[in-house]
């Protein structure tokens, strides 16, 4: 189940089920994903999206460490039009004993397909992996612009507003394999 939930009220405005054998991956490693999403107003043009997901692999195979982590990052960034786009960056240490984290940060506009998307955005991503890479979750936060000259005239306050709801998302995080 996906659903994307309105910042203030905290109500579902968005919510698409699948199948319980449906993924969103298309990696064919057996990994089954949700997802949560708070929306907010940052101000009259843009937006701030909080955006959790949680993963299982149900591959009975063992997969070297950190490689869900990976696979969780890879899947976010593609899914955002970053694809090749995204730059590494370091990531706080993780909540859990045990656990890999990968970080990184997504700036511009998104493409997909070949076609560039007007709004312009940046987010920084985290992806957590755990139990002997059988579990993880990815922590998104993102600033969306829609005036692109905006953006373009002050790139990093979007970034750091970025990443200062993954830090606020992160910091009160509780984890329990």
């Amino acid at each position: 189940m996906h659903t994307l939930l309105e910042y203030d009220g905290k109500l579902p405005v968005y919510v698409n089920i699948t199948k319980g054998s449906v993924a969103d991956n298309k990696d064919g490693k057996g990994t089954a994903y949700g997802e949560v999403m708070f929306k907010g107003k940052a101000d009259e043009s843009s937006i701030v999206i909080f955006e959790a997901r949680a993963a299982t692999n149900f591959d009975a195979k063992p997969i070297h460490k950190g490689a869900l982590a990976g696979s969780l990052a890879k899947t976010v960034i593609k899914d955002e039009g970053f694809e090749g786009r995204a730059i590494p960056i370091d990531c706080p240490p993780a909540p859990i004993e045990g656990a890999t984290t990968v970080c990184y940060k997504m700036s511009g506009n998104s493409i997909f397909d070949g076609n560039v998307r007007p709004k312009k955005s940046a987010s920084i991503l985290m992806a957590v992996s755990f139990s002997n890479d059988k579990h993880g979750y990815t922590i998104m936060g993102s600033i969306i612009e829609r005036d692109a000259s905006k953006f373009d005239a002050n790139k990093d306050k979007y970034e750091t507003g970025a990443l200062n709801a993954v830090g606020d998302m992160y910091q009160h995080l509780v984890v329990k394999p």
